[in-house]
């Protein structure tokens, strides 16, 4: 079976758990800095562009028209910069269930099963029985 969007979706949300990958709290500290310097907002506007642009052609390479694509992935994006921006502190108990909604949410398609365990997996969540 061809990987699918769902997959490659749950690969982006690996960014956004592991802090390794990406550091929500150095995101809101730049963000917070780029109320006070033209430059700083400057820089943030550059990267949320590239940002936004990337996770579009991801869309575009599963076959999303344009249109679309750009709208899902604002919707992406935009979402979680809603969490950082809003200091959004969840448990994995209640983050993690969530995770295939949004999936569905986001693509319009329900991740697999299989996608889900090894997206938990990674993060170490088992979820309940």
């Amino acid at each position: 079976m061809p990987w699918l969007i769902t997959e490659a979706i749950l690969n982006l949300f690996d960014c956004w758990i592991d802090s390794n990958l990406f550091d929500t709290r150095f995101e809101f500290a730049v963000r917070s800095w780029a109320l006070q310097s033209a430059s700083v907002t400057a820089e943030i506007h550059a990267a949320d562009v590239q940002r936004v642009e990337a996770i579009c052609r991801m869309f575009r390479r599963f076959g999303y028209p344009d249109r679309e694509a750009d709208t899902r992935a604002r919707t992406v994006y935009l979402s979680q910069i809603g969490y950082i921006s809003m200091q959004t502190i969840e448990d994995p108990a209640v983050r993690m269930p969530r995770i295939g909604d949004y999936v569905e949410i986001f693509t319009g398609k329900p991740p697999e099963q299989r996608e889900l365990d090894r997206f938990f997996s990674r993060h170490r969540f088992v979820p309940p029985a």
